[in-house]
């Protein structure tokens, strides 16, 4: 999926569901640390790839559901890959996009009992 990543359907795809996230919920926010921000301080990460697919011709179709598409702020989006990558429970999970779910409200909830613990 790195070519898919790279290509022009991928950064059409990423301008187009920034647009459509903003119209739906009037603004946008960091999957993990639920932080308000801007389109250009956030990535967006694959839950699934559910959709995507490269033609014979060798161009890619960006068919991703909005909905397996999640904003996350580049800290937060690699800390969702360092815990995929190191976190076997994540890895026995049945889908990828269980996995990342999984991975995203656990980073979540440490994060909102760190900030309650602050309070």
């Amino acid at each position: 999926m790195t070519d898919y990543l790279t290509s022009t359907a991928w950064f059409r795809r990423r301008d187009q569901w920034f647009a459509l996230e903003l119209a739906r919920a009037g603004k946008l926010e960091c999957g993990v640390c639920m932080k308000p921000s801007r389109k250009r301080e956030l990535e967006l990460h694959h839950l699934d790839y559910t959709g995507v697919q490269q033609l014979p011709n060798g161009r890619w179709v960006a068919g991703e559901k909005h909905e397996d598409l999640v904003c996350l702020h580049p800290r937060c989006h690699e800390w969702v890959h360092q815990a995929l990558d190191n976190d076997p429970a994540s890895g026995a999970a049945i889908t990828r996009r269980v996995a990342n779910e999984r991975v995203i409200a656990r980073l979540r909830n440490k994060i909102i009992g760190y900030l309650g613990g602050l309070r």
